[in-house]
């Protein structure tokens, strides 16, 4: 969704293969994407190699590795470290909630969950906390209306 508001969006895969798949898979999706949704641009969609440089000025990091507790908590420690101080981390997880990666990352408030609907013209995503509330409303809505309309906030503890 985000390329869909003119954002350049990171891809950081530690496979080159499994980087530009998912790179090309976007970019080849992105047009009949924009068709459908009103008043969209067309952002770039880059595959980076280091995880310094995906996370580089960005201001939300979603996380989409398999449903590994250990291994999110790993791939949480190491992002909190390296991105931005105020930068929304959230997970794809479905099988965790925010709360397991929290303490690997200074301020869990910068945690939470994300689920996007498909099919992706239809917006909404659903945002989890763990409890503890941050800014996500306010910095999602501040990205465009896209966000502010298809927010669904959901606590869990």
């Amino acid at each position: 969704m985000l390329a869909t508001r003119g954002a350049e969006v990171r891809l950081y895969a530690r496979s080159a293969a499994t980087r530009d798949a998912g790179v090309a898979f976007a970019k080849e999706q992105l047009p009949a994407v924009l068709a459908k949704l009103p008043g969209s641009k067309a952002g770039a969609i880059v595959g980076v190699d280091d995880v310094a440089t995906a996370l580089k000025d960005a201001w939300i990091v979603f996380e989409s590795v398999p449903e590994d507790l250990g291994l999110k908590k790993d791939i949480f420690k190491q992002v909190a470290a390296l991105s931005d101080a105020d930068a929304i981390l959230a997970s794809n997880s479905s099988s965790y909630s925010s709360s397991a990666f929290a303490d690997g990352v200074k301020n869990p408030a910068r945690l939470l969950n994300t689920h996007f609907l498909m099919p992706p013209e239809i917006i909404p995503v659903e945002l989890m906390s763990c409890g503890v509330h941050h800014h996500w409303r306010e910095a999602l809505s501040a990205q465009g209306s896209i966000w502010a309309t298809g927010i669904r906030m959901v606590t869990s503890s």
